[in-house]
């Protein structure tokens, strides 16, 4: 459902929306879950570098869970970066 989602979003041009980012985020978030994790940067990578003009909430959200993806792969540095950013 949620690829279905992310492909409708695309195709109506709403690849800066904040229902696509989110979207985008969550479907990451699973690929994640699923240790799928070169599909999860890549989707979650994007939806941190669409989102920077979001509200600061929904911005925060987007790094906080490609953080998640770094520091459950190791790339501990990365994922600091990105937490300090959220906060």
């Amino acid at each position: 459902a949620l690829l279905t989602s992310v492909n409708l979003y695309k195709q109506k041009g709403m690849e800066s929306d904040v229902k696509y980012l989110m979207t985008l985020s969550s479907l990451g978030s699973v690929y994640r879950s699923l240790g799928q994790y070169s599909k999860a940067e890549s989707i979650l990578s994007e939806a941190a570098s669409k989102g920077k003009n979001l509200n600061e909430s929904d911005y925060s959200n987007l790094l906080n869970n490609l953080a998640l993806l770094y520091d459950e792969i190791g790339k501990y540095n990365e994922a600091e970066e990105l937490y300090k950013e959220v906060l």
